[in-house]
């Protein structure tokens, strides 16, 4: 029996109807013999799309700011002219500190905020949580030149709510959208109302990151709610508020949107709200000198970077102490 199944096997596996050819079966019985070329061929439209629109618009920037060039003409090189143009360029200073005082006048208070708005929400609220998460979150996903807008109506100064509210209470009104420190606490409060819920949200995932056994270890000692806050949660949140602190200062750095609808295109009175990405796009899309706005892009991403390390450097001096 066992040689008639054995004949039936080899009968069956020389059967002139088996489909498999030799080849086929060395190739089974030695593996994939590909080199990888089809991956890299299947990954590569990842790569070219990322060379293409995000390698490509930085290095040509850095080739660029070199020349004098109005983006039709052939451009001419000029060396290092166009940052020494800006080393002394009053328009450029004037930017650059009027970037600075709306980041002083957003960022601390609206990070604050932020920070207290997230422990609220963590130690006493628990019921309608999400639900004040996603009334503060609504600006973030709104569109910009609609709040622009908003803004614009209330603190009109003839018809806006906000100084119809300061006259109710008696107040002299204020000249929100002409007026040089005014217009700058303005943009200061629409960054703050708008990115504080997503700040609150990152600082609310840190905080309930905190251990639960340390604010019951407080509670045992006697500490009060503003130890708990400081000696407590702070200590655990450094790293979220480094983290929130740089994200703040790179998206000052590059605001363009708000200043640009509110004031217009040239920063309104007195060039007040003329931030370091309106003088850029000024120089590139109004002036069309291209190698000039690209150095001052280059310059950006400098001040950016070192932004970037005096947070991160006194974030870990705190952390040290």
């Amino acid at each position: 029996m066992t040689a008639v199944r054995g004949q039936t096997l080899d009968s069956v596996s020389n059967s002139p109807l088996r489909s498999d050819p030799p080849s086929t079966i060395a190739r089974l019985k030695r593996g994939p013999t590909t080199s990888g070329a089809e991956g890299y061929l299947f990954i590569s439209p990842f790569y070219l799309l990322f060379a293409v629109f995000a390698l490509f618009p930085p290095v040509f920037g850095l080739y660029i700011s070199f020349f004098n060039w109005n983006g039709l003409t052939h451009p001419t090189f000029v060396g290092l002219q166009n940052y020494d143009r800006i080393l002394h360029s009053t328009i450029f200073w004037d930017s650059l500190a009027n970037t600075i005082e709306i980041a002083l006048l957003a960022s601390v208070p609206g990070l604050v905020l932020a920070l207290l708005v997230a422990f609220v929400l963590d130690r006493y609220v628990d019921r309608l949580r999400n639900a004040y998460l996603t009334i503060l979150f609504t600006p973030v996903v709104a569109s910009t030149p609609a709040i622009a807008l908003l803004f614009q109506l209330m603190f009109d100064p003839s018809h806006g709510v906000v100084d119809a509210g300061l006259h109710a209470v008696g107040l002299p009104a204020v000249n929100w959208l002409g007026g040089t420190i005014a217009l700058k606490f303005t943009v200061a409060i629409l960054l703050i109302w708008r990115w504080l819920g997503y700040n609150a949200v990152i600082y609310l995932a840190g905080l309930q990151a905190v251990p639960e056994e340390l604010y019951e270890a407080a509670a045992i000692d006697g500490a009060s709610g503003r130890h708990v806050f400081r000696y407590v949660t702070l200590p655990q949140l450094r790293p979220v508020v480094l983290f929130t602190t740089v994200l703040s200062t790179i998206g000052i750095l590059q605001l363009f949107t708000e200043p640009y609808l509110l004031a217009g295109a040239n920063g309104g009175t007195n060039q007040t709200l003329l931030t370091m990405m309106m003088n850029m796009y000024n120089n590139a899309f109004s002036y069309f000198r291209f190698g000039y706005a690209s150095a001052l892009g280059i310059v950006l991403f400098i001040v950016a970077l070192l932004g970037t390390l005096v947070n991160v450097v006194i974030g870990r001096r705190r952390e040290a102490i």
